[in-house]
């Protein structure tokens, strides 16, 4: 069950051969302030948060600065909980100027770049992930590691989420929002159901990741049997 009072903002595009990737951050009030439950003031907060934040086009080229050609981010929705789940009160989505990658590389579309969310609680319920594609990053040597620094990009990231976190586009006219690691855990424990923990730490490495969802809307897909 989805707690109350948190939002999912969510991050939508194109990968070669029709193929669609997408990422997922939580955030939770600063303050007193309450999300939206009717969907216009969900989409004036939708822009808050991404468009209309000053640190939104630093982020955005930062992450595609890994991208080829083919790979972009064109669409970013907000799914509002102010009493919490299943369903969203309110919803909003805005189909962007697309964000496009432009670098050369070969790497097949389900190579991401992994950034962990670490809380200053321990256990799986808190922490986080989110998977940025990576088709345009080059390998070091024999290693198999990435080649590229991703300081850039973690620190573009922190200044997009501190953005939104001194942001002032809730109800109560002080509240923005908070990146936080949401527990939809069905579990009884009340450690695990419906925990929002603030994130304090953003963290990534050299080591490629495929834990991204197969050939989401591919359109090259071929099966091949053979009967024993």
């Amino acid at each position: 069950m989805i707690p109350s009072g948190v939002a999912k903002l969510v991050l939508v595009g194109a990968l070669p051969a029709g193929e669609q990737w997408q990422c997922s951050l939580w955030w939770q009030s600063t303050g007193a302030g309450l999300w939206p439950s009717d969907n216009a003031t969900a989409d004036t907060v939708l822009t808050a948060m991404t468009t209309g934040q000053a640190t939104w086009t630093a982020m955005v080229n930062a992450l595609k600065a890994g991208w080829t050609a083919g790979v972009n981010l064109n669409r970013v929705a907000l799914y509002s909980y102010p009493g919490g789940g299943p369903s969203a009160a309110a919803v909003a989505i805005h189909d962007i100027s697309p964000v496009a990658g432009a670098v050369v590389g070969s790497l097949p579309n389900q190579v991401s770049r992994v950034v962990t969310l670490i809380t200053g609680q321990a256990g799986r319920s808190h922490r986080g992930r989110i998977y940025v594609p990576a088709q345009g990053e080059t390998m070091s040597g024999n290693t198999g590691h990435y080649a590229r620094d991703a300081s850039t990009l973690l620190s573009a990231l922190k200044d997009w989420i501190l953005g939104n976190k001194s942001s002032t586009y809730l109800s109560d006219g002080v509240s923005g929002g908070l990146l936080s690691v949401v527990s939809t855990s069905k579990k009884n424990d009340p450690e695990y159901a419906g925990a929002k923990t603030p994130v304090v730490t953003l963290r990534t490495d050299n080591i490629p990741d495929i834990q991204r969802r197969r050939a989401n809307r591919s359109t090259g897909l071929v099966y091949q049997n053979q009967a024993l």
